[in-house]
């Protein structure tokens, strides 16, 4: 796993270099925990997931598969390196978005049928193979 690290501070350092901003950017009494997971630092802190390059930020009460989750992002962004923030990032931010405003507050969707629908599509599918999360 070391060398996945590696490459995320080359092949991957633009994403990585987002991500140590955000984590600069947590306010450290907000920050629960620090730890290390092969080639990711995971950051306990907010209540939402994002990972960008090595750093994972999630938040404390999240569930183990959203961690995983969140690590399968971790290895999308070292296979994809540069590609990563448009082929994954943007899309990915995209459709929680959507599914926020469109799916939830206009189409008055449940939380539970969101979810199904955010997490069967590209690139979170994807991510949960990557993660080993069974859905």
């Amino acid at each position: 796993m070391k060398h996945i690290a590696i490459i995320q501070w080359t092949w991957g350092i633009i994403q990585t270099l987002f991500g140590l901003l955000l984590k600069l950017a947590v306010k450290p009494w907000t920050i629960k925990s620090i730890k290390h997971r092969g080639a990711s630092l995971t950051i306990t802190s907010l209540k939402w997931g994002i990972s960008l390059g090595h750093f994972i930020i999630i938040g404390e009460n999240r569930p183990i598969k959203t961690r995983d989750h969140e690590f399968g992002h971790c290895i999308q962004s070292a296979k994809l390196g540069p590609l990563y923030l448009p082929v994954v990032g943007l899309i990915s931010i995209s459709r929680n978005i959507y599914s926020i405003i469109v799916l939830h507050k206009i189409l008055k969707w449940s939380i539970k049928r969101i979810i199904d629908w955010y997490y069967n599509g590209y690139p979170e599918k994807w991510a949960d193979k990557l993660g080993g999360v069974t859905r």
